[in-house]
């Protein structure tokens, strides 16, 4: 009997094909280590300097992009080290690192005083945001939910999870409402109640958009305004002195 667990030929020559790119890889490997290693050694330095000062959004940014490539790097097994292989959950931590790292340096490129077109993220700010889609959130779950009952048999809404998201992009306008309502292969079981519910879900986000920035009055949002620009110019001063 032949044994079935042993690699065929083409199999073979692609892991022979792969090793000969090995010298080229690893170069590139180990360059990305001494990378991350003085950069990491440069992050603990500036938690023990800082300490409690370190805590701040730019350095938890800087940070988790370190320990998401360090997910990356660190092989898994002896295929991962030999061959370079990484695994879905590694590819996701990379993505994921590279887009903070992304995020983060163009968050610096706005404390230039040239470059600088957006207001800073304050902890003021970043606490008034969460509250806000923390009231949206809730909203999007209890009518995706309901959705998700009516019109399961939709691919669109076949999870609670599937259903928020195509919830999240009717409040961006995008309602297709006619591949969801008037679909001739997938049609409504319960039409009218359906058709009232969705009027019901845009009159909802419509009128809670409308109240919140109904709510915000004109003194609220020019102090808002001083307070970004003292902000800013500190962040600057900031980078100024990380830069010396």
């Amino acid at each position: 009997e032949t044994l079935t667990w042993l690699p065929d030929n083409s199999t073979i020559m692609k892991l022979m094909k792969c090793n000969k790119t090995l010298p080229e890889n690893g170069s590139s490997l180990v360059l990305l280590i001494i990378t991350f290693i003085i950069l990491l050694l440069w992050e603990c330095n500036c938690i023990y300097r800082l300490r409690k000062e370190y805590l701040n959004v730019d350095n938890m940014m800087r940070l988790s992009s370190l320990l998401l490539t360090a997910v990356v790097i660190v092989p898994g097994g002896t295929c991962e080290l030999h061959y370079h292989i990484r695994n879905t959950e590694q590819w996701e931590c990379g993505i994921i690192a590279l887009l903070v790292g992304w995020i983060h340096f163009i968050s610096n490129l706005n404390q230039l005083p040239v470059l600088s077109i957006s207001m800073p993220i304050t902890e003021t700010f970043l606490k008034r945001f969460l509250l806000v889609a923390s009231y949206i959130t809730l909203l999007i779950f209890v009518f995706a939910f309901t959705f998700h009952i009516q019109l399961r048999d939709q691919d669109s809404f076949g999870t609670v999870s599937q259903a928020m998201v195509k919830a999240t992009v009717w409040m961006f306008s995008d309602l297709a409402y006619d591949d969801t309502f008037l679909n001739e292969k997938d049609p409504l079981v319960y039409p009218v109640f359906t058709n009232l519910l969705f009027l019901l879900f845009v009159t909802t986000i419509s009128v809670f958009i409308a109240n919140l920035f109904i709510t915000r009055s004109t003194e609220k949002l020019e102090s808002f305004r001083d307070k970004a620009i003292l902000h800013q110019a500190a962040s600057r001063c900031e980078l100024f002195l990380k830069l010396d």
